[in-house]
Parts: C-alpha cells; structure tokens; sequence
C-alpha cells in the first residue's frame, strides 16, 4: 500500500514538471522513466516483506520450541518432585499405620483390663449391695411385722366392739321387722280371707278343686257306675262355674258403669276436671306426633351413623373423639402438591366464608402419603378474625359398608350419612377412603346387578361436583377400579406422590423433634452426627410414605430413649432405620403377594343373595 502511494505520488511530481518546464515528449519520457523506477523499487519492497515474513515465522516456530522444551523441563521437575513427595507421604503413612496398631493394640489391653476391674468391682459392689439389702430387707420385714400385728390386734379390738354394736342393732331391727311381718302377715291372710269369700275366680278356683278331689276319690270305682259319677260330678261342676261367671260378668259390668258415670257426671260439672282432660289429650295428641316425626328428626340429627369411624362433630349417641393430627402447616409434600393444596384449601376457605357451594375432590396414591391427614388437618381450619372453627368433618371407608351384607340397608346407611351432613351446623368434609370398593366400575363385569343398582342410587344422591355446606372427598389407592361416573362428580383429582429425599428430610426431622418431647419435656437429646446425617437418613428412606417414616422416627427415639443417657446416636439412628426399613418392605411385599391372590381369586364384596 506504501509503494503504491510514493509511485501516485511521484507521477503527480512528474506531470507537474513535464506541464511548467519542458515539452510534452520530455514529459512522457520522465513519466515512462519514473515509472520503471518505481517498479523496480517496488519489486525489491516486496522481496524484502517476503524475506522479512519468512524471518519472523523462524523466530515464531524457534521461540515456540524453546517455550515448549522449557515447559517439559519444569514439568518432569515438577513431576519428579511430586513423585518423591508423594513417596515420603507413603512412608509416612505407613509408620503412621503401624503406630495406630500399637496403640489400637496397647488401647485394647488396657480396655480389656479395665473392661476387668471394672466387672470385678462391679460384682463386690453387688456383694456389698446384696449383703446390706438383705440385712435392710430382714430388719424391715421384722419392723413391717411387728407393725401389722400391732395393727391387727388394734383392728380385732375395735372390729370386736363394732361387732357387738352391731348385733345389738341387728336384734333390734330383727324384732321389728318380726312385729312388722307378723302384722303384715295378718292383714295378709284377713283380706285373703275375704277375697276368698267374695271373689268368683276364687269361688271358680274352689269349685274345681272340689271336683278333682272328688274325682280322685271315686277314681278306683270301675265299670259304668264310676263313669255314671264322673260325669255327673262334672256336669255339676260346670253349671255351677257358668253360674259364677255369669255373676261376675254381671257385677263387674255393673262397677264399670257406675265408674264411667262418675267420671262424665264429674267432667261434665267441674270446669277444672275439664281443663285437666284437655290437657291430657293435647300432652297425648303433642306425645303421639313427636313419637312419629319429632324423635326421629331429632335421632338422625343427633345420632352418628354407624358407619363413621370419626368425625369432629358432637353427637349424642356414639360419639367418637376427634384424633390429634397435625395442622396444614405441619404437613409437608413436594413443591408442586404443595401449590395445588394450597389452592383448595384458599377454595374450600372462601367457599365457607361466603356460603358458596364446596367442591368434592379425589385424592388418589398409594397408602401413607398424607390423604386422610391432609382431610383432617382441613377441617381444622379456622377463621383469623373469630377464631372459630369453618369446617366438621367425618370420616368413613368402603370396608365400613362392606360389613353391610344387604345392600338395601347399605343404601340407607349411604342416605343416613348423608342427611346426617347435610344437618351439621358448621359446612361438613365427608372423607371417603377405600373408595374403590364403594364406587367399582359398573363395566368392569365383575359386580352383580343389584350392586349396579346400589351404585345408581349413590349417583342419584351426588349428582353434582359441588353441594352447599357439603364436601364430598373421595380417596383410592386404585383410581382406575373406580367408576366414570363418580370421577366426573369430582372437580379436580390431586395425585399424593411418594415425597422426595429434600421433603423426607423435613418429616423426619419434624417427626423427631415431636417424638422426643414429652409433657413439654426433652426426653432424648440428639448427637451433633445424627444431625449432620439427616439428609443421609433421607435418602436412605426414599421410597417410604411418610407414616412410614413417621414409625421409623418414633421408633428410634424409643430406642435411644431406652438408653442412659438417652441421647439419638449415628448407630442407633442407622441400625434402627434399616431394620424397621427392612421389616416395612417385607409387609409391602406381603400385601402385593395378596393383592395378587385376591386378583387371581377375584374376590370382591359381599354382595346380597
């Protein structure tokens, strides 16, 4: 680009020379010669760049061989450097091997002559102990005998003079209660007397003990004379019975009319008897209608039906106590069911606030995962501003109407529980679980038809996705067993997954801290390591639903609590974990094994007929 620019150059200076001093032809001359010479001065510039390009890719290609040759050389250095140190950290740790099985060794000994002493001194103090209880123990004994008998001959002394008090008040009450019997006893045979005399059963009574008595008499006579007697004896006695009952009949007619005339002549004159009786036939009339709708409305309002296993609502007849679970914010699931959770329960808490309809929900996963806990720990809800409860709740199971053989009985048990909801004062959550066996698929063909006509009833109850101040939640192990119908009046099915390692942690660290608490008392303290490997002991339990692992932390606190001094350590924590881990996979494997022998069985519920 240079030589280019000095030749535009030098044929600028040459035109200006050739146009102010000489001819044109001299100007053309200079113009041609300059041109030649600038060519022949480019042609060396260019040689010289080449020359100087091939000079500097040499010294490049030489510098790079120096770097790289003096870069091997730091590097076998450093290498060999490395190699020895690493030599003599070997040495090192062998010697240091060696000291820890001298001192490991000498530690044992020393243990172990401890571990002596210490059981030699173990069994002296028990001498001792044994030695001084027994000489403490027969010392008491003689001082707890002479005390009983002192006691003894003080009780026998006073038992002795009670006991004679005693039979002075007895003797007492027995001689009056004599007098009093034998003129009780008198009156008694008095009016017998003339009861006898007047009644005509009594009359009818002797009559006819008169003709056994003679019957019995005439009894060994034979022939036709004997029988001519018997029945003249009988006829006898039953025209004389007729007579008597004639008599009675007349007489008691006779006393029923004279009573009902003083009754109408004694209503008919006093206005007062007149109130009274109006009052009794409305106290009668008011008794008659309560006994007919009143005590049954009351009864299915207040009485549980039979098929709930629990529920937070007071009844009068068989009411169950409410178990204690966790509230919303003590239950923990992964992010994503956490968000959908708290969606229904935001749902479910303006829909009681404002007396909108609430939706029915199915809870579907395998059991543990926190379907019932999370029902319960809704209805515990309450309002921030009053601090009242905003929900009842009940729970109930397929296997709770599967007891019942009739299925005309378990409809009505169905509609019992649902009027009994229906009548709570607070907005009630009915929890369903084992629905599967409540709620089969009627095109599954493995239900009678009288089960296909149960299950049309039930959808006739529920026809919607949402009731007023009802809940319907549905929950199954097996969604797929249940029918379409019943999963179309459900607004949103909620899947409970297994939780993950990072939500396992927390429930057992929740669960933990609960367990070793008692009466607000720390009972178990927890070593620093067992701290550190919670998220260890997490994911060692992956695959556990959380009442799972909700055993397994009871279970070690127990443990540990069992030990002095009761702390949590690394060994308990893990022996504990993997042996009730082991025993819960091997009821899981149990529980599959007869999941598939019922399959193959096809065993169902109890159907009628």
């Amino acid at each position: 680009m240079f030589i280019q620019k000095f030749l535009v150059i030098f044929i600028c200076i040459g035109c200006f020379q050739a146009t102010w001093g000489s001819s044109a032809y001299d100007a053309c001359n200079a113009i041609r010669a300059a041109e030649i010479k600038a060519q022949s001065k480019f042609d060396a510039l260019t040689t010289m760049a080449t020359n100087i390009e091939k000079e500097i890719a040499d010294l490049e290609k030489q510098k790079i061989q120096e770097v790289e040759q003096k870069v091997n050389e730091e590097l076998t250095k450093a290498i060999t450097t490395k190699q020895k140190e690493l030599q003599e950290l070997q040495e090192l740790l062998k010697k240091t091997k060696e000291d820890l099985e001298k001192q490991t060794k000498n530690l044992k000994g020393e243990l172990e002559g401890i571990r002596y002493a210490h059981e030699e001194l173990l069994r002296k103090t028990t001498e001792q102990i044994n030695q001084i209880a027994t000489t403490d123990l027969a010392r008491l004994q003689k001082k707890d005998q002479d005390e009983r008998q002192v006691i003894r001959d003080k009780q026998a002394h006073n038992y002795e003079q009670w006991l004679a008090e005693w039979e002075q008040k007895i003797q007492a009450a027995l001689d009056a209660d004599l007098d009093r019997t034998k003129k009780h006893k008198i009156a008694e045979l008095e009016a017998e007397a003339d009861f006898e005399a007047t009644h005509p059963l009594r009359q009818q009574q002797r009559i006819k003990k008169a003709v056994a008595m003679k019957r019995a008499e005439i009894k060994a006579l034979g022939g036709l004379q004997g029988q001519l007697q018997r029945d003249q004896i009988e006829a006898d006695a039953n025209t004389e019975i007729a007579k008597i009952q004639a008599e009675a009949e007349e007489n008691i007619a006779k006393d029923n009319r004279e009573y009902w005339g003083k009754i109408i002549n004694k209503v008919l004159c006093d206005q007062q008897t007149q109130l009274q009786l109006g009052g009794i036939v409305a106290a009668t009339a008011i008794a008659i209608y309560l006994a007919k709708y009143g005590i049954p409305l009351a009864f299915s309002y207040l009485a549980q039906p039979t098929v709930v296993s629990e529920t937070s609502r007071w009844s009068l007849f068989g009411s169950k106590n409410v178990q204690t679970e966790a509230t919303i914010d003590e239950l923990f699931f992964s992010l994503e069911l956490s968000y959908i959770l708290e969606e229904i329960t935001t749902r479910l808490k303006t829909a009681a606030q404002y007396q909108e309809n609430l939706p029915n929900l199915l809870f579907a996963g395998v059991p543990g995962t926190g379907k019932t806990a999370f029902a319960r720990a809704l209805a515990r809800m309450q309002d921030k501003k009053t601090g009242k409860r905003l929900f009842n709740y009940c729970i109930t199971s397929g296997s709770e109407f599967a007891k019942i053989s009739d299925l005309n009985l378990r409809l009505k048990e169905f509609r019992k529980l649902w009027e009994w909801a229906q009548a709570s004062k607070l907005p009630m959550i009915i929890f369903i679980d084992e629905a599967e066996s409540l709620f089969r698929d009627r095109t599954s063909g493995e239900i009678t038809t009288q089960e296909v006509t149960f299950i049309n009833s039930i959808l006739s109850i529920i026809q919607d996705k949402s009731q007023k101040n009802l809940s319907v939640i549905i929950a199954s192990n097996h969604p797929f067993k249940l029918d379409k119908a019943i999963i179309d009046r459900v607004g949103k099915p909620i899947i409970f997954n297994l939780p993950t390692a990072s939500v396992i942690q927390k429930i057992l660290t929740h669960y933990l801290i609960a367990f070793a608490k008692a009466n607000n008392k720390q009972i178990v303290t927890f070593d620093k390591q067992v701290i550190d490997n919670l998220a260890t002991y997490a994911k060692e339990l992956e695959g556990l639903a959380p009442r799972g692992i909700k055993f397994i932390a009871e279970e070690m606190i127990n443990r540990a609590h069992r030990q002095k001094p009761a702390i949590l350590t690394d060994a308990i924590a893990l022996h504990t974990l993997r042996e009730t881990k082991q025993e819960m996979e091997i009821k899981a494997k149990w529980e599959q094994e007869c999941e598939a022998w019922k399959a193959n069985k096809r065993i169902s519920l109890p159907t009628q007929g």
